[in-house]
């Protein structure tokens, strides 16, 4: 009797253990719960902030709060440039917000005023090919916002602009413009920028099925080097509306794959991870022209 019971606790024993460990290594081989961004390619994205978790229904693929990759590369060249069209992606009515990362590979003097060349970066126009807003960086280390009034005046596009000039010696750069019925501010890694030039009679901007250009302003020369962007580019993001200062600082917050901070209004996101895709859910896929190639960005950190 007495080893009937000793076996009996044995085996009691023996299946305990045996339980137990598999509980302990079922338990090693969960994912961490904290992951500040998680998705899947084939549900929408899961994007996880302090403030609580957000489900974007229209966002899809990685949105990662993570180091990109790739990076999209310019090569400057205004005899062949190479940039990124997109033919439609959705409505600005009176109010934007631009953003995006960016890493110049031709930067100026640093003199107020020297104007040797520029460089386009976010160009956005109308269905008839027109440009209504575009951003340029100045050879004199400047961001320069210019906004169109849909008139040409002597053969050139009337547009009225404002600008900021920076410390040149920056490499990768955050930068977001946003507007609403007239007022315009300029952020640079999340900080407003306090001394803004011009900007006298920025016209309203309304646009139905808006275009959208990176590194070229196509309607100008192709023969000055006062066209295109030499340099690296990411995470461009465009929303139809005016972000909060405190949104601004989320997004540069969140790195240079940082996911929108805004889901009910933006209406484009191309990261450039090594492709032009739109990642906000309405397939607006870029076009690669002229051969856009894409940098591994540990290479460039």
């Amino acid at each position: 009797m007495r080893n009937n019971i000793l076996l009996v606790a044995g085996l009691l024993l023996l299946i305990f253990a045996v339980v137990l460990w598999n509980w302990n290594n079922t338990q090693h081989n969960v994912a961490p719960t904290n992951t500040s961004l998680t998705s899947s390619a084939l549900m929408p994205c899961h994007v996880v902030r302090s403030a609580g978790s957000i489900y974007g229904p229209q966002l899809v693929g990685n949105c990662k709060n993570a180091f990109p990759s790739y990076v999209a590369s310019f090569n400057g060249t205004a005899t062949i440039p190479d940039y990124i069209y997109v033919d439609r992606f959705g409505a600005i009515n009176n109010s934007f917000t631009l953003s995006w990362w960016m890493y110049p590979t031709r930067i100026g003097n640093g003199v107020t005023g020297a104007y040797p060349w520029s460089e386009d970066i976010v160009d956005i126009y109308n269905s008839t090919e027109y440009p209504q807003i575009y951003v340029e960086w100045r050879g004199d280390s400047s961001f320069n916002l210019n906004m169109c009034n849909g008139f040409y005046y002597n053969g050139t596009v009337d547009c009225r602009e404002s600008w900021i000039y920076l410390n040149n010696s920056m490499r990768w750069i955050q930068v977001a413009i946003t507007y609403d019925m007239g007022n315009y501010t300029f952020y640079v890694n999340g900080k407003k920028i306090r001394k803004v030039y011009g900007g006298a009679g920025l016209p309203s901007i309304t646009i139905s099925n808006p275009k959208v250009y990176l590194s070229y302003l196509v309607p100008y020369s192709t023969n000055a080097v006062d066209t295109v962007f030499g340099g690296y580019m990411s995470n461009v993001q465009i929303y139809n509306a005016s972000l909060t200062p405190s949104n601004i600082t989320l997004l540069y917050s969140e790195g240079i794959s940082g996911a929108p901070v805004d889901l009910g209004s933006i209406i484009g996101w191309w990261k450039l991870d090594g492709n032009a895709n739109d990642y906000g859910g309405n397939n607006y896929t870029g076009k690669l022209i002229n051969g856009v190639t894409f940098a591994t960005y540990e290479n460039l950190s």
